[in-house]
């Protein structure tokens, strides 16, 4: 017997509810905002098949799971609902880069006529500048950049379509292809590219991940309380302080799958890996381009292994770990 279905009022109310805890301001407006919507659009809908409803429910409880997991500290889930806020992934994202690829427009009285006019994907045809530049700073930083938050690292991006002069008969290349292959590479790229965001939230961001200004976003959840009655409920307790906690089924013994206490320091973390992944973009008056910006490097850690002189001053070679 399949799960029954939860009703979609009660989902709605579920989730919003978890987005009153995620730590972070703008998390918490964006993903408010992104139910209320994804909510609306089916409200009236009457030609939803139950299949289809099914579906939709079971999407908004993989969505409710993913909030509540954020919530408890997972790791994953919680980087996963910033690069969602921050336009990284998502609908978000992909209204970002729907502003970079808008065709650029002269500023003439033939401005329409010439928009209309212009052929795309053939040989005369650009990208708009920022779409430019920005695939030109991206790909060189690309040895740096992981993408960790889609699952594959944005390397080997061309800044031109590879367009061959001849075809196999020895022929110029068709405009059909030269179309086709343009296309192609500009779809491609667009999919690699990680889109800049406004100034003011790019600057907040930083300050959040350097800890200029603190995190005051975290929300304390209230739980239960669980009182120990058996001698089994507290050997119970006392492995699970042991061997890590692996609650609901999750973890395997990898840090990532274990929930953490979201503190200042935590979430300091997790901002600063959005920002290595987020550009900032800025018009030149004088120079007429665009610039892109990225957040520096981080510091490689400075913290060095005990020597084996120095681990004699503390233990010797007993194998025991007694002193010597």
């Amino acid at each position: 017997m399949g799960k029954p279905l939860l009703k979609p009022l009660h989902l709605l109310r579920a989730i919003l509810r978890e987005c009153t805890y995620l730590p972070d301001r703008n998390a918490r407006s964006y993903i408010h905002k992104y139910a209320l919507l994804r909510f609306k659009k089916y409200q009236d809908a009457k030609d939803l098949t139950h299949d289809r409803c099914a579906h939709l429910l079971q999407k908004g409880r993989k969505g409710l799971s993913v909030l509540r997991r954020a919530n408890e500290g997972y790791i994953d889930p919680l980087q996963k609902v910033l690069w969602t806020t921050y336009g990284r992934i998502g609908r978000r994202r992909r209204q970002l880069m729907a502003e970079i690829m808008m065709p650029q427009v002269k500023q003439d009285s033939s401005a329409v006529s010439t928009l209309e006019l212009a052929p795309k994907y053939r040989n005369d045809w650009e990208p708009s500048s920022l779409f430019q530049a920005l695939l030109e700073s991206q790909s060189k930083e690309s040895e740096r950049l992981e993408n960790a938050m889609r699952g594959k690292p944005a390397k080997n991006i061309k800044l031109k379509p590879q367009i061959p002069e001849k075809n196999i008969w020895g022929l110029a290349t068709p405009l059909k292809r030269v179309k086709n292959l343009t296309r192609k590479w500009y779809a491609k790229s667009a999919n690699s590219l990680l889109p800049p965001i406004p100034d003011h939230e790019w600057e907040r961001l930083r300050q959040l991940a350097s800890g200029e200004i603190p995190c005051s976003d975290i929300k304390p959840r209230r739980k239960a309380l669980q009182q120990l009655t058996t001698a089994s409920d507290q050997l119970l307790q006392g492995d699970t302080l042991v061997d890590g906690s692996q609650k609901d089924g999750f973890g395997n013994g990898d840090v990532r799958d274990q929930p953490h206490q979201i503190t200042a320091r935590f979430m300091r973390r997790r901002y600063e890996l959005v920002l290595r992944h987020t550009p900032l973009a800025s018009w030149d008056e004088v120079r007429k381009k665009w610039f892109v910006k990225w957040a520096a490097a981080p510091r490689p850690s400075t913290f060095q292994r005990a020597s084996e002189s120095q681990k004699d001053l503390f233990f010797g070679d007993d194998i025991d770990g007694e002193m010597t």
